[in-house]
């Protein structure tokens, strides 16, 4: 889903929204770590301070956080719908 600021440009791409809500979230693997995983580390963290200034809660998750009697993931989303406020995104979804 594409994230856009106040004034239309786009901010990021997320992998699932609920803008309604004020939650985005991504689905991390590894595969985009192979290479010069600092940057990619450092672009992730720039990306997602954005989308907070948009006043969205993200969640992140990878594999590892599926599996089990109460996932990981379904605790994150759970406390980010909780946390969340979909009033705060001041941009939009497209």
């Amino acid at each position: 889903m594409p994230v856009l600021d106040t004034r239309g440009v786009l901010v990021a791409r997320v992998d699932f929204g609920w803008p309604e809500l004020g939650v985005v979230g991504e689905a991390d693997g590894r595969t985009k770590y192979a290479g010069d995983a600092a940057r990619v580390v450092e672009a992730e963290k720039e990306r997602q301070a954005q989308l907070e200034a948009l006043g969205l809660v993200v969640v992140r998750w990878g594999e590892r956080h599926l599996h089990g009697p109460e996932p990981v993931l379904v605790v994150r989303l759970n406390d980010a719908f909780a946390r969340a406020d979909g009033r705060r995104f001041v941009g939009r979804a497209a």
